[in-house]
């Protein structure tokens, strides 16, 4: 099963290397965030400030996870295409082989 999904996922690659490929990974730069963040945290007391940064590892770690789910739900309309694809080629030839098999009788 693994060897199937490995081919199915070169098929797709290629497919969408064909369409202009995936589009490229954006790059956030956090470091102005925080310093602004840190900014206005500055006049909340400490426990305020624990739980904004409490709250901010759960948001990334969410952040992350929605992340990764798209990627898995891009992978698997990928696969599903590549599929859809092979069937309807498989659907032609067994036409065209049934066609031939009917007329050489």
């Amino acid at each position: 099963m693994a060897k199937v999904l490995k081919v199915l996922d070169g098929i797709a690659s290629a497919d969408e290397l064909e369409a202009g490929g995936p589009p490229p990974p954006v790059e956030d730069d956090t470091g102005a965030l925080q310093a602004e963040l840190q900014n206005a945290l500055k006049t909340y007391p400490e426990q305020t400030r624990e739980a904004m940064a409490a709250a901010a590892t759960v948001l990334e770690y969410l952040n992350r996870a929605k992340e990764e789910q798209e990627k898995k739900r891009l992978q698997i309309e990928r696969r599903v295409g590549v599929l859809e694809g092979m069937a309807k080629i498989g659907e032609q030839v067994s036409k065209v082989v049934s066609y031939l098999l009917s007329g050489s009788q």
